[in-house]
Protein backbone atom coordinates (compact mmCIF):
# COMPACT_ATOMS: atom_id res chain seq x y z
CA UNK A 1 0.00 0.00 0.00
CA UNK A 2 1.25 3.54 -0.71
CA UNK A 3 2.50 5.64 2.18
CA UNK A 4 0.24 8.71 2.39
CA UNK A 5 1.99 10.26 5.39
CA UNK A 6 2.93 13.83 4.55
CA UNK A 7 6.47 14.95 5.27
CA UNK A 8 7.17 18.26 7.00
CA UNK A 9 8.23 19.76 3.67
CA UNK A 10 5.02 18.52 2.05
CA UNK A 11 2.96 20.29 4.70
CA UNK A 12 4.71 23.62 4.28
CA UNK A 13 4.56 23.47 0.49
CA UNK A 14 0.82 22.70 0.39
CA UNK A 15 -2.13 25.01 0.85
CA UNK A 16 -3.04 26.77 3.06
CA UNK A 17 0.60 27.11 4.15
CA UNK A 18 2.40 27.69 0.86
CA UNK A 19 1.98 31.44 0.32
CA UNK A 20 2.98 32.41 3.86
CA UNK A 21 5.92 30.02 3.72
CA UNK A 22 7.11 31.54 0.43
CA UNK A 23 6.66 35.09 1.72
CA UNK A 24 8.73 34.29 4.81
CA UNK A 25 11.45 32.71 2.68
CA UNK A 26 11.68 35.89 0.60
CA UNK A 27 11.96 38.00 3.77
CA UNK A 28 14.60 35.69 5.23
CA UNK A 29 16.70 35.93 2.06
CA UNK A 30 16.70 39.72 2.31
CA UNK A 31 17.39 39.54 6.06
CA UNK A 32 20.34 37.19 5.53
CA UNK A 33 21.82 39.49 2.90
CA UNK A 34 21.65 42.38 5.38
CA UNK A 35 23.38 40.34 8.08
CA UNK A 36 26.23 39.19 5.82
CA UNK A 37 27.88 42.55 6.36
CA UNK A 38 28.22 41.94 10.12
CA UNK A 39 28.38 38.16 10.68
CA UNK A 40 28.93 34.81 8.98
CA UNK A 41 26.96 32.94 11.66
CA UNK A 42 24.19 30.68 10.36
CA UNK A 43 20.66 32.10 10.27
CA UNK A 44 18.12 29.78 11.94
CA UNK A 45 14.73 30.25 10.30
CA UNK A 46 11.42 30.09 12.15
CA UNK A 47 7.81 31.06 11.51
CA UNK A 48 4.75 28.87 11.97
CA UNK A 49 3.37 25.35 12.21
CA UNK A 50 1.16 23.89 9.50
CA UNK A 51 -2.44 25.16 9.33
CA UNK A 52 -1.62 28.26 11.38
CA UNK A 53 -3.25 30.47 8.75
CA UNK A 54 -6.69 28.85 9.21
CA UNK A 55 -6.79 29.05 13.01
CA UNK A 56 -9.75 30.99 14.43
CA UNK A 57 -7.30 32.79 16.71
CA UNK A 58 -3.73 33.10 15.45
CA UNK A 59 -1.20 33.04 18.28
CA UNK A 60 2.43 34.14 17.90
CA UNK A 61 5.04 33.32 20.55
CA UNK A 62 8.36 35.13 20.39
CA UNK A 63 11.32 33.64 22.24
CA UNK A 64 14.87 34.93 22.53
CA UNK A 65 17.10 32.47 20.65
CA UNK A 66 17.38 28.88 19.51
CA UNK A 67 19.66 26.47 21.37
CA UNK A 68 22.04 24.23 19.39
CA UNK A 69 19.90 24.49 16.25
CA UNK A 70 20.44 24.85 12.52
CA UNK A 71 18.15 25.04 9.51
CA UNK A 72 14.54 25.74 10.49
CA UNK A 73 13.51 25.96 14.14
CA UNK A 74 9.82 25.35 13.50
CA UNK A 75 10.33 22.44 11.10
CA UNK A 76 12.73 20.79 13.54
CA UNK A 77 10.46 21.35 16.53
CA UNK A 78 7.43 20.01 14.66
CA UNK A 79 9.33 16.76 14.08
CA UNK A 80 10.35 16.61 17.70
CA UNK A 81 6.87 17.35 19.02
CA UNK A 82 5.62 14.34 17.09
CA UNK A 83 8.49 12.19 18.33
CA UNK A 84 8.00 13.36 21.91
CA UNK A 85 11.50 14.91 22.05
CA UNK A 86 11.19 18.54 23.03
CA UNK A 87 14.79 19.64 22.49
CA UNK A 88 17.71 18.83 20.16
CA UNK A 89 19.79 18.33 23.30
CA UNK A 90 17.57 15.47 24.47
CA UNK A 91 17.85 12.58 22.07
CA UNK A 92 16.23 10.24 24.60
CA UNK A 93 12.81 11.64 23.63
CA UNK A 94 11.76 13.23 26.90
CA UNK A 95 8.11 14.18 27.03
CA UNK A 96 6.96 17.67 26.12
CA UNK A 97 5.34 17.99 29.54
CA UNK A 98 8.78 17.78 31.19
CA UNK A 99 9.88 20.98 29.41
CA UNK A 100 8.54 24.14 31.06
CA UNK A 101 9.16 26.12 27.86
CA UNK A 102 7.18 23.92 25.49
CA UNK A 103 4.58 22.80 28.04
CA UNK A 104 3.66 26.42 28.72
CA UNK A 105 3.39 27.72 25.18
CA UNK A 106 1.43 24.69 23.95
CA UNK A 107 -1.07 24.77 26.81
CA UNK A 108 -1.48 28.54 26.56
CA UNK A 109 -2.03 28.36 22.79
CA UNK A 110 -4.80 25.80 23.34
CA UNK A 111 -6.36 27.93 26.09
CA UNK A 112 -6.52 30.95 23.78
CA UNK A 113 -8.27 28.80 21.17
CA UNK A 114 -10.81 27.56 23.69
CA UNK A 115 -11.42 31.08 25.02
CA UNK A 116 -12.22 32.24 21.48
CA UNK A 117 -15.50 30.33 21.68
CA UNK A 118 -16.25 30.25 25.41
CA UNK A 119 -14.62 33.47 26.69
CA UNK A 120 -13.28 31.25 29.48
CA UNK A 121 -9.91 29.62 30.06
CA UNK A 122 -9.83 25.91 30.96
CA UNK A 123 -8.16 24.73 34.15
CA UNK A 124 -4.40 24.51 33.69
CA UNK A 125 -4.22 20.84 34.74
CA UNK A 126 -6.97 19.87 32.29
CA UNK A 127 -4.65 20.56 29.34
CA UNK A 128 -2.40 17.67 28.27
CA UNK A 129 0.67 19.14 26.57
CA UNK A 130 1.95 15.72 25.46
CA UNK A 131 -1.28 14.97 23.62
CA UNK A 132 -1.56 18.49 22.23
CA UNK A 133 2.01 18.39 20.91
CA UNK A 134 1.16 15.30 18.87
CA UNK A 135 -1.64 17.12 17.04
CA UNK A 136 0.16 20.39 16.24
CA UNK A 137 0.04 21.14 12.54
CA UNK A 138 -1.62 17.85 11.57
CA UNK A 139 -5.05 19.05 10.41
CA UNK A 140 -6.94 22.31 9.92
CA UNK A 141 -9.11 21.80 13.02
CA UNK A 142 -6.19 20.88 15.29
CA UNK A 143 -3.86 23.14 17.28
CA UNK A 144 -1.33 25.32 15.50
CA UNK A 145 0.50 28.56 16.24
CA UNK A 146 3.40 30.69 15.07
CA UNK A 147 6.80 30.93 16.71
CA UNK A 148 9.78 33.18 16.07
CA UNK A 149 12.94 33.98 17.97
CA UNK A 150 14.21 37.48 18.57
CA UNK A 151 17.63 36.33 17.39
CA UNK A 152 18.02 33.97 14.44
CA UNK A 153 21.50 33.01 15.66
CA UNK A 154 21.70 29.74 17.58
CA UNK A 155 23.22 29.75 21.05
CA UNK A 156 25.67 26.86 20.76
CA UNK A 157 27.44 27.49 24.06
CA UNK A 158 25.91 24.46 25.76
CA UNK A 159 24.34 26.69 28.41
CA UNK A 160 20.64 27.49 28.78
CA UNK A 161 21.10 31.10 29.88
CA UNK A 162 20.49 33.65 27.12
CA UNK A 163 23.57 34.85 25.24
CA UNK A 164 22.62 38.52 25.22
CA UNK A 165 25.84 39.55 23.48
CA UNK A 166 24.92 37.25 20.59
CA UNK A 167 21.26 38.34 20.63
CA UNK A 168 22.21 42.02 20.61
CA UNK A 169 24.69 41.46 17.78
CA UNK A 170 21.84 40.00 15.72
CA UNK A 171 19.55 42.92 16.53
CA UNK A 172 22.27 45.44 15.65
CA UNK A 173 23.11 43.62 12.43
CA UNK A 174 19.42 43.64 11.48
CA UNK A 175 19.06 47.39 11.88
CA UNK A 176 18.48 49.28 8.65
CA UNK A 177 17.13 52.75 7.97
CA UNK A 178 14.42 51.43 5.70
CA UNK A 179 13.08 48.28 7.34
CA UNK A 180 12.34 46.72 10.74
CA UNK A 181 12.75 43.05 9.88
CA UNK A 182 11.13 41.94 13.14
CA UNK A 183 8.04 43.98 12.39
CA UNK A 184 8.00 42.72 8.80
CA UNK A 185 8.00 39.10 9.94
CA UNK A 186 5.16 39.80 12.35
CA UNK A 187 3.20 41.50 9.58
CA UNK A 188 3.51 38.41 7.43
CA UNK A 189 2.43 36.14 10.28
CA UNK A 190 -0.48 38.52 10.97
CA UNK A 191 -1.27 37.25 14.50
CA UNK A 192 -4.28 38.05 16.67
CA UNK A 193 -2.31 37.62 19.91
CA UNK A 194 1.42 37.91 20.67
CA UNK A 195 3.22 36.51 23.73
CA UNK A 196 6.89 37.40 24.24
CA UNK A 197 9.57 36.05 26.58
CA UNK A 198 10.63 39.01 28.71
CA UNK A 199 12.38 41.47 26.42
CA UNK A 200 11.69 45.03 25.27
CA UNK A 201 8.62 44.88 22.98
CA UNK A 202 9.70 48.12 21.32
CA UNK A 203 12.21 46.01 19.36
CA UNK A 204 9.25 44.67 17.40
CA UNK A 205 7.60 48.01 16.64
CA UNK A 206 5.71 50.78 18.41
CA UNK A 207 4.23 49.20 21.55
CA UNK A 208 2.25 50.87 24.35
CA UNK A 209 1.67 49.33 27.78
CA UNK A 210 -2.01 49.28 28.76
CA UNK A 211 -2.24 46.97 31.81
CA UNK A 212 -0.35 44.68 34.16
CA UNK A 213 -1.23 42.21 36.90
CA UNK A 214 -0.66 43.15 40.58
CA UNK A 215 2.27 40.74 41.00
CA UNK A 216 3.94 42.41 37.97
CA UNK A 217 4.58 39.06 36.29
CA UNK A 218 2.85 39.95 33.01
CA UNK A 219 2.51 43.28 31.22
CA UNK A 220 -0.08 43.79 28.49
CA UNK A 221 0.82 46.04 25.57
CA UNK A 222 -0.99 47.00 22.43
CA UNK A 223 0.85 47.03 19.14
CA UNK A 224 -0.49 47.89 15.71
CA UNK A 225 0.09 45.31 12.99
CA UNK A 226 -1.43 45.52 9.51
CA UNK A 227 -3.76 48.30 10.63
CA UNK A 228 -5.22 46.45 13.61
CA UNK A 229 -4.54 46.58 17.34
CA UNK A 230 -2.96 43.40 18.70
CA UNK A 231 -2.68 42.49 22.41
CA UNK A 232 0.93 41.67 23.30
CA UNK A 233 1.73 39.91 26.57
CA UNK A 234 5.25 40.33 27.92
CA UNK A 235 5.88 37.63 30.48
CA UNK A 236 8.74 35.75 32.09
CA UNK A 237 10.95 33.67 29.84
CA UNK A 238 8.90 30.61 28.96
CA UNK A 239 11.28 28.34 30.88
CA UNK A 240 11.64 30.57 33.97
CA UNK A 241 11.47 28.93 37.40
CA UNK A 242 8.16 30.41 38.56
CA UNK A 243 4.69 29.35 39.65
CA UNK A 244 3.42 28.77 36.12
CA UNK A 245 -0.23 28.88 37.11
CA UNK A 246 -0.12 32.10 39.14
CA UNK A 247 2.63 34.07 37.41
CA UNK A 248 2.14 32.84 33.85
CA UNK A 249 -1.17 31.21 32.98
CA UNK A 250 -3.58 32.90 35.40
CA UNK A 251 -1.86 36.27 34.99
CA UNK A 252 -2.28 36.16 31.21
CA UNK A 253 -5.83 34.86 31.61
CA UNK A 254 -6.76 37.78 33.87
CA UNK A 255 -5.39 40.38 31.48
CA UNK A 256 -6.77 38.74 28.35
CA UNK A 257 -10.32 38.28 29.60
CA UNK A 258 -10.37 41.89 30.82
CA UNK A 259 -9.06 42.97 27.41
CA UNK A 260 -11.81 41.01 25.65
CA UNK A 261 -14.48 42.57 27.85
CA UNK A 262 -13.17 46.07 27.27
CA UNK A 263 -13.00 45.61 23.51
CA UNK A 264 -16.09 43.48 22.89
CA UNK A 265 -18.05 46.27 21.21
CA UNK A 266 -15.15 47.49 19.07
Amino acid sequence: MPNNTKTISDLYNAEPNAKLYDDLQNLFREWKDTLKESSEKEFVEDGFYSFYTVQKKKILFIGREALDMEGSYTEEMLKRYREGAYSPKNQDKKSVSSSAFHRRIIKLAKAFQIAEGTKEFPEWDSLDSNKLAQEIGTEADKLSFAFMNLSKYSNDSGHYSADWALINSFIEGSNTKDKNFFEEQIKLLDPDIIVIANFAPETLGKAEIIAKVPNDSVHLYKIEINGKEIPLFNTYHFSAVISEEDKFYNAIKELYLAYLEKNRFM
